[in-house]
């Protein structure tokens, strides 16, 4: 009977007919009485077919999701730079079979095969690039790190870093960044936010994440460029931190702390911070040769700083002010560079990097620029970048020169002192004690794990290309 109801009851109907008001002409009332009677029919049947749907599952909340059921690969690894897994499986490099490129973004290659690929390397006398060995170092290192749980190689998965999705990276930071340029917009002061604290903005709520930001629960550990700074002296003197407060012009080293947000409580993961322009492992610094004008198309600058925001010297855009200028300012970077060109150029001398944290000191603008209440401590770094020879404004200048032209080369046995007797590659361990905080811990290795590390390097160099 139209109108019953699973159970067998039938409950009041909510469009029962009501009869119309005294004195309404008699000839309406029959079109009246049709369009009821399909009212009655349509709300009843919209009733009938609520009480038999099955009811939706509320939605599982962010930090609840299941995530060991997930289709997405477990152990993921972020790796800094694609060129090994070109050189690693031909046809990845094949631009005949373009579905291998778009399954290596989609899915990443296992471990399994990697692991494979250096066993075949080493055991038939293939050779290693030195991109593949950097590749397999950082592997091998990643594999000593002292986890209870400890997970083989076999059973990760290796993806490129540009496929990495920061679930965080317009929240919260994006509306604390603006709020922050918007004050500025409105200081003349120069010294304003050295002696007056930041008040900050009611913040929207977060954003719903997808089956990609999976990928990222599931991340065991990024290894990225750091383009020159020393990340050690951001860990003195304590080792637990606002992941929120964490900011660099490296944006990868920023999202990984960002992703923090969605990792649940306990969690760990490993960030491995590599030598800037160590792929190739083949240059030590600019050589005598290099004029002053041709060292500076190459070199370029870092920050990292623990606070909600860089301040704006070292910003890729500046001043913030948007109103019309007669001639073009040059940025306090540029300005820095200019005082202590040949300072900066001399330490550049033996070293693809170096600190430059005391000449920021004595720039003329550091009261303002090196001291911001929104940033509690700032580091700076030069680095000689092999970015120039990708851009093709520098192909007309007259002092830009390949690297290989300006800079030392490294001769290859000098290539294991590098790996054994500096941070060429360093290993931290990052764990999520609470909403906003983290740790941060410097891996170290024992004794026994740095001979077997060691090993591995020089078998690895016994069969580097040359």
């Amino acid at each position: 009977m139209m109108g019953d109801y699973v159970d067998g009851k039938t409950p009041p109907n909510p469009f029962k007919f009501i009869a119309p008001p005294v004195g309404l002409r008699e000839e309406y009332l029959p079109d009246q009485r049709k369009k009821s009677t399909v009212s009655k029919a349509s709300g009843a049947r919209i009733l009938r077919e609520k009480s038999t749907k099955p009811s939706k599952r509320p939605p599982t909340p962010w930090n609840k999701n299941p995530y060991n059921t997930s289709p997405s690969p477990k152990n993921i690894i972020y790796y800094e730079d694609t060129v090994p897994l070109r050189t690693l499986f031909d046809p990845w490099n094949s631009f005949t079979v373009p579905q291998d490129r778009f399954d290596y973004k989609k899915h990443g290659y296992t471990g399994e095969v990697l692991q494979k690929k250096e066993e075949e390397l080493l055991a038939l006398g293939g050779e290693f690039t030195r991109e593949t060995l950097l590749l397999y170092y950082c592997l091998n290192l990643l594999g000593l790190v002292r986890n209870p749980k400890t997970i083989s190689m076999n059973s990760t998965h290796i993806f490129p870093h540009d496929t990495f999705a920061s679930p965080a990276k317009n929240w919260p930071l994006k509306q604390i960044r603006q709020h922050i340029r918007t004050q500025e917009e409105d200081v003349e002061e120069r010294g304003y936010y050295v002696s007056n604290s930041l008040t900050l903005p009611p913040l929207k709520p977060r954003p719903n994440f997808n089956e990609d930001k999976i990928k990222v629960h599931n991340m065991h550990a990024y290894f990225l460029d750091t383009d020159g700074f020393d990340f050690d002296k951001i860990l003195t003197p304590k080792k637990r931190f606002e992941f929120r407060k964490i900011s660099s012009t490296v944006t990868q080293l920023t999202e990984f702390f960002l992703s923090a947000e969605i990792w649940l409580e306990g969690t760990e993961k490993f960030l491995g911070l590599v030598h800037p322009n160590a792929e190739k492992i083949q240059l030590i610094g600019f050589n005598e040769e290099a004029s002053e004008a041709t060292k500076s198309v190459h070199t370029k600058f870092s920050a990292l700083g623990y606070g909600y925001y860089l301040p704006q010297a070292y910003r890729s855009q500046y001043p913030v002010k948007k109103e019309p200028r007669r001639k073009k300012e040059s940025s306090p970077h540029q300005i820095f560079s200019q005082m202590f060109e040949q300072e900066i150029h001399s330490r550049l001398q033996n070293s693809i990097n170096s600190n430059c944290d005391d000449l920021m000191e004595n720039y003329n603008g550091s009261p303002y620029f090196q001291k911001a209440t929104y940033c509690e401590s700032q580091l700076i770094a030069a680095y000689i970048s092999k970015a120039s020879q990708q851009n093709p404004q520098h192909q007309n200048n007259p002092n830009w020169r390949k690297l290989e032209d300006i800079c030392t080369k490294l001769k290859p046995n000098m290539i294991k002192d590098v790996f054994s007797n500096t941070d060429f590659i360093t290993l931290y361990r990052v764990k999520k004690v609470d909403s906003t905080h983290v740790t941060i811990e410097k891996e170290t290795f024992d004794e026994s794990a740095k001979e077997s590390l060691e090993k591995k390097l020089d078998e690895m160099l016994s069969r580097l290309e040359e």
